[in-house]
């Protein structure tokens, strides 16, 4: 029999996170695709409208055929890389604002007892004073330690000034962004990033001044995204100890609840704590997890009334 443990399990934040990461890494190179079949037919010679007739019925909603020529698709290029820095900051702020969410309603629940079982985290304002607030304020809020992805910082910080270049200055370097890129943090992150991180190094990020327009490419996306889900990595370790298996079937339930509520969920089991069980191992990869040891912990939780009249209120 397996033993039940939740060393390696994440949560429903964090699987989120992830989606969207490997999400993102693919639409990068589905668009590579594109754009470097768009420039080795410019180069080839092949006409604007050609080109422009192959997109079909979308091209008569977009007006005039655009320019093609390689400097534009070259430019696209790095637009596109630059949106998806932004988007990648954007799935790690939602992410901390999800991870603030469950926290706050696991503490809601234990300085509230007893509660009828409501609606779960989705229901919360987000957890956050701000969405977009800062990764170090997060973690001071919520008391977690940075410790183990310090060695990090000096890069996440560069592309962080980066992102708000794009976001807040049209995509034109700051002072900001021109001091990062020469700072002694960041050259030696860069200098020891192999022999930290296990991934090909050193690493060699590029130069701007201020007042320079910013032109990334995807290996900056990608490398962004990646270093963002290092951090939410080791903020997840920490969330699942001070959660225990306690609070992630807790959520579960919630999540299990709000379901039932709006009609979502469809009876692919034939209990409530085998539906929990279900989403435990499938979401959140709790190990050696069963029916047999969730209903023990709803019961106790005192939510397990609750769960069976909603699942009965759905047969």
């Amino acid at each position: 029999m397996t033993v039940l443990s939740i060393e390696r399990a994440n949560t429903t934040a964090f699987k989120t996170f992830s989606n969207s990461h490997e999400e993102l890494g693919n639409v990068l190179k589905i668009v590579s695709v594109g754009l470097s079949l768009t420039i080795e037919e410019i180069q080839n010679g092949t006409p604007a409208k050609s080109l422009w007739s192959r997109v079909g019925a979308l091209s008569e909603h977009w007006g005039t055929v655009p320019i093609f020529t390689q400097e534009i698709a070259e430019t696209a290029y790095a637009e596109v890389a630059n949106l998806g820095l932004a988007r990648s900051f954007s799935a790690f702020d939602r992410y901390l604002s999800d991870i603030g969410a469950e926290l706050d309603s696991i503490d809601h629940y234990h300085s509230s007892q007893p509660v009828a079982l409501k609606s779960g985290p989705d229901d919360d304002s987000g957890g956050l004073d701000n969405p977009g607030m800062a990764f170090e304020r997060f973690c001071e809020r919520q008391n977690f330690s940075r410790l183990n992805v310090e060695f990090v910082a000096p890069v996440f910080d560069y592309y962080r000034a980066a992102r708000n270049c794009i976001i807040h200055r049209s995509g034109v370097a700051s002072r900001e962004l021109e001091t990062k890129v020469i700072s002694a943090s960041l050259s030696e992150s860069l200098a020891n990033w192999e022999e930290l991180t296990n991934e090909h190094g050193p690493l060699k990020l590029k130069s701007f001044e201020e007042g320079e327009p910013i032109r990334l490419d995807y290996f900056d996306a990608i490398l962004c995204s990646s270093i963002l889900r290092r951090l939410a990595l080791d903020i997840d370790a920490q969330v699942i100890r001070r959660m225990g298996i306690e609070g992630l079937t807790l959520l579960a339930a919630k999540r299990y609840m709000k379901r039932c509520q709006i009609g979502a969920t469809n009876l692919e089991h034939s209990t409530a704590p085998k539906a929990i069980a279900s989403y435990l191992s499938r979401v959140n990869r709790v190990v050696g997890v069963g029916w047999k040891t969730v209903e023990p912990q709803l019961n106790r939780l005192g939510i397990l009334k609750d769960l069976n009249r909603a699942f009965e209120g759905k047969r």
